[in-house]
């Protein structure tokens, strides 16, 4: 039996494969968050499973997000129905995954501020902004590429600047400016800046990507050398990335440096899962792993919910790392599971945003 191409399976494998990656990466981080302990918070353990969840996850599903919004072949006024669905979806969520803490306090269990939690600002409410600026260059066809470098450096940079004056920094409307930028604003956790950087090189990558196949990718050698090279430069510069995505506020508005990190793994990673996805594809933990990918929307709500409502009863109580590695296996079963029979029951309201076959 030939080895299969990734070109020739019906969906984009290589991005529903590293997508089922982060499925797994954003589930044991969100576990780890919300039910480890501050003893656990300061284990080896604990800092590498929020790298796991840190640069495998987001940065490269902001990639792929933009690399899959500049190939959509829909119309304007769809894609800026798909944004608008992607906000309403995230809103929802937030009421969702917090109905257990807001039953709490509506009976006096607790005392907190509900508002930060209702209006939290998630990867769901970013992709929808982010489409709409993504947007302007799908409908301006003339434009130049230096033109979104630029974009990318400016975000980069004015982040940068947020970053070293955060003490400084005060709004007077921090629930609207979170979409925008994070400064003191703890509930902003995907602000367009700096996380717009992702999606614009994504975008970016699909109109250069002739040029990079034909040039990087096509001529093995070439391919080795240049995996060789990210793997060097990645591999050294390792040791400071989990130490710094330890800390999830320094995370959410991280560094310039810390950006060119992750886009240099993000290369790796992609090159890496070009070359050997062929040969693995036919196994069933990477079908599995494909699967999700393919579901990640569902998924993402499904653990959100599990998770979330959980937090409230169980909140920062656990210190065993086993414990929490089970837990976060325990959801990810159940979260499959659940996402098994909504799509066999044909009721999946949460896939919101498809491109063709690919769900972003």
């Amino acid at each position: 039996m030939s080895i299969p191409k990734i070109q020739q399976t019906p969906r984009n494998a290589l991005a529903d494969f590293l997508k089922g990656i982060a499925v797994l990466g954003l589930i044991q981080v969100h576990v780890a968050s919300l039910f480890g302990s501050e003893q656990f918070s300061s284990t080896l353990s604990s800092r590498y499973m929020q790298f796991f969840g840190a640069a495998p996850v987001a940065p490269v599903l902001m990639l792929i997000f933009g690399y899959f919004v500049a190939k959509s072949q829909r119309t304007p006024q769809q894609l800026l129905w798909r944004s608008l669905k992607l906000f309403l979806l995230g809103m929802c969520l937030n009421v969702a995954l917090n109905f257990n803490l807001l039953r709490s306090v509506f009976e006096n269990r607790f005392h907190v501020n509900i508002w930060p939690y209702l209006l939290g600002v998630d990867i769901l409410h970013f992709a929808a902004l982010a489409l709409l600026v993504l947007l302007v260059f799908k409908m301006w066809k003339r434009y130049s590429y230096w033109l979104i470098i630029l974009l990318i450096l400016l975000v980069i940079g004015i982040a940068e600047w947020i970053r070293l004056n955060a003490p400084y920094f005060n709004t007077n409307v921090p629930y609207l400016s979170a979409y925008f930028f994070r400064s003191e604003q703890y509930w902003a956790y995907f602000s367009l800046v700096p996380w717009l950087a992702y999606p614009l090189c994504g975008f970016l990558f699909y109109k250069l990507e002739p040029f990079f196949i034909r040039t990087f990718v096509n001529p093995i050698q070439t391919r080795q050398y240049l995996a060789l090279l990210l793997f060097i430069v990645v591999g050294v510069t390792f040791p400071y990335a989990p130490g710094f995505s330890s800390s999830m506020a320094v995370y959410y508005q991280h560094s310039a440096w810390f950006f060119i990190w992750c886009v240099l793994f993000a290369s790796l990673y992609v090159l890496c899962g070009y070359i050997i996805l062929p040969y693995w594809i036919n196994y069933k933990p990477i079908r599995y792993l494909i699967w999700l990918g393919q579901h990640i929307t569902t998924v993402y709500v499904i653990q959100w919910l599990i998770i979330g409502n959980t937090a409230t009863e169980v909140y920062k109580s656990i210190s065993s790392v086993k414990l929490v590695v089970m837990a976060s296996v325990l959801v990810v079963f159940i979260s499959s599971c659940l996402t098994f029979v909504v799509i066999k029951l044909g009721k999946s309201e949460v896939n919101t945003f498809r491109e063709g076959a690919d769900e972003i």
